[in-house]
């Protein structure tokens, strides 16, 4: 009996892996989207063909790759993707070299053009056991051409156009960065140059506007660094300049000139470089910067910061909440790391005993080589993020699931 039950069980091992790779050929486009979690980048070489990149990372095999790839005559400088619609993002680059603009694309549709770049399909292998949430998953701009040579992903004119939608112009100096508004009341964007932050209504009607709907000048030489619509209240912005944060309300609509409501100066003791809003709890923010600081603020009183982290290497050029605010990521040189900010969040955890946790540093990830400039968290699954360094590696990386259960539990 025991030899018939270690063959039976062989068996079952067959049929199960073989029922397995079924279901995964014959998987449903809505079960295949809802473990594809999509990320887009963009390149800035002076030397090669600069491009817009899809990248899709595949949660159930541990995959990452290019899925499409489109063409952007100039370098990106920043790249940001509308909150409305998914197919809709902006860009920041110097046509000329001299000056500077935004311009809003429609990405072309994946379905209507068969030559939209997709260089390997997900591998149909069967994988009986989920990728380890403790190991990355890594792609750069070389391993995407399938060599290791430094040559460019591919010539421009192999790779489909972006549609131009609406140029922002009438910038001075270089633009920093593209900030769209995340109301889905709203059609307006935010840019920041080298002299002010400028608002923008968009008109579907129009393809080019030199002149913003506002202008707020910078306190400060050389602009703002960052801004950030407020998600809880509408027509809010915070931004910074230099070392201070600035508060504006523009529900009686957007005009030049208009003070804000609020200001913090000397936030920092060097510049700030990224805030941030938590999306639960209204008026609390965060700012990073040149300092290592990360600042937690209360708005309503902003004399001194609700809490105060250190980070542990240089420079943290972007800061941003978890969807569950019970944690938040930032990024510097070389390193990311992942905190728990438990006592200032809108749900703070307990332990067994219901003692609340401490906050402190959850776990620091050391998978670049180089500044790391980008940093975003999965529209799909809150606990999956990617980070993007200067040297255009993009990294996938999880939340420690003994992080993910105490805040899901």
């Amino acid at each position: 009996m025991h030899t018939d039950t270690e063959t039976t069980h062989g068996g079952n091992e067959e049929e199960t892996a073989e029922d397995a790779v079924k279901q995964v050929e014959n998987e449903s486009n809505e079960d295949r989207r809802s473990r594809i979690h999509t990320f887009i980048v963009g390149t800035c070489s002076v030397k090669e063909e600069n491009e817009i990149n899809l990248i899709e990372y595949d949660s159930l095999h541990g995959e990452l790759r290019v899925a499409s790839t489109f063409s952007h005559l100039h370098p990106v400088d920043h790249l940001s993707a509308g909150y409305k619609h998914e197919d809709i993002i902006a860009t920041a680059y110097s046509p000329d070299g001299v000056s500077w603009q935004a311009t809003i694309w429609r990405l072309p549709s994946q379905s209507s053009s068969g030559s939209v770049a997709s260089p390997s399909s997900p591998s149909s292998t069967y994988h009986p056991s989920l990728p380890d949430p403790a190991s990355p998953v890594s792609l750069s701009r070389r391993d995407s051409t399938g060599s290791n040579s430094s040559t460019s992903m591919g010539a421009a004119h192999s790779h489909p156009r972006l549609h131009k939608l609406i140029d922002l112009k009438g910038h001075v100096g270089r633009v920093r960065g593209v900030v769209w508004s995340g109301r889905s009341d709203d059609d307006c964007v935010v840019t920041l140059d080298e002299e002010c932050v400028r608002l923008w209504e968009l008109n579907q009607a129009e393809t080019e506007l030199t002149t913003p709907t506002a202008s707020l000048s910078s306190v400060v030489s050389g602009g703002p660094t960052s801004a950030c619509w407020d998600p809880h209240t509408s027509r809010h912005l915070l931004s910074s300049d230099g070392r201070h944060l600035r508060y504006w309300d523009f529900r009686a609509g957007f005009s030049s000139g208009v003070p804000p409501i609020l200001s913090v100066p000397h936030a920092h003791l060097a510049p700030i470089l990224s805030v941030d809003f938590n999306p639960n709890r209204p008026h609390v923010v965060c700012s990073v910067g040149e300092d290592r600081r990360v600042h937690i603020w209360d708005l309503r009183r902003p004399q001194h910061p609700i809490k105060t982290l250190m980070h542990q290497s240089h420079w943290i050029h972007q800061a941003t909440f978890n969807p569950h605010d019970q944690i938040i990521l930032t990024a510097g040189n070389e390193m990311v790391n992942l905190w728990n900010i438990n006592s200032v969040s809108s749900a703070p955890m307990g332990n067994m005993d219901n003692e609340q946790m401490e906050d402190s540093l959850v776990k620091s990830y050391s998978d670049h080589e180089d500044s790391v400039y980008g940093a975003a968290w999965s529209a799909k699954d809150a606990f999956i993020f990617a980070t993007l360094s200067y040297d255009g590696r993009i990294v996938v990386n999880h939340v420690p699931p003994a992080m993910k259960f105490k805040i899901l539990l």
